[in-house]
């Protein structure tokens, strides 16, 4: 007789409990890639606008990141974050440029929200956030502070590694990232334009 042990993580007592876990889980990924799915819902519109792309993030030494956002359709673009400081570019990465701080806030937020959940930190995310736990590997929080965000529902993979759909609601929009197909520290073979591998 074969015994096969698969170790699959506790469920979460609490919030608290499940953002410790999720810190656990994911302290040894890496290099991630992920295809996703952004659909934004709008009051005026009967259907949610859709678009469709690649992330790749790349944890560095002394807690540094890059993270790579493209879209594929409907059109190309993409933005690239290394550190604090943002690079974008439409059509072609030819066109990269440094990003201006008023460009596409809400891009730049959504990116911020992303890695920020890439490099969780517990004992933040408390000191910022209300919390409510919605199920064993979902949360939801309400800032303590006014943001562009009233409130962000995070449900993760359910091996604890890293995000499976992200809803960032604003005053009279939302806007839900569903990510799917994720691979953690596998082979990079191209690169970010400061060396970093990419897929």
């Amino acid at each position: 007789m074969i015994t096969i042990c698969v170790h699959t993580p506790a469920h979460a007592s609490s919030s608290a409990d499940l953002l410790q876990q999720v810190k656990k889980h994911s302290t040894h990924v890496k290099t991630m890639q992920t295809k996703f799915l952004q659909e934004k819902h709008v009051d005026f519109l009967d259907a949610p606008i859709t678009t469709t792309g690649h992330m790749y993030f790349v944890k560095k030494e002394n807690n540094s990141y890059s993270l790579l956002w493209e879209y594929d359709a409907p059109s190309a673009s993409g933005i690239w974050f290394n550190n604090d400081v943002s690079w974008i570019w439409t059509q072609k990465r030819e066109s990269l440029r440094q990003s201006k701080g008023y460009e596409n806030t809400f891009v730049n937020t959504m990116m911020e929200q992303i890695i920020f959940w890439l490099h969780i930190d517990p004992q933040k995310i408390e000191s910022l956030y209300q919390l409510e736990l919605l199920g064993t590997h979902s949360i939801k929080l309400i800032p303590k502070r006014k943001e562009m965000f009233q409130s962000i529902t995070v449900t993760f993979h359910t091996d604890l590694k890293g995000l499976e759909t992200l809803v960032l609601e604003e005053k009279d929009n939302s806007t839900r990232l569903s990510f799917f197909e994720t691979k953690y520290n596998t082979p990079m073979l191209r690169t970010f334009i400061d060396g970093t591998p990419l897929p």
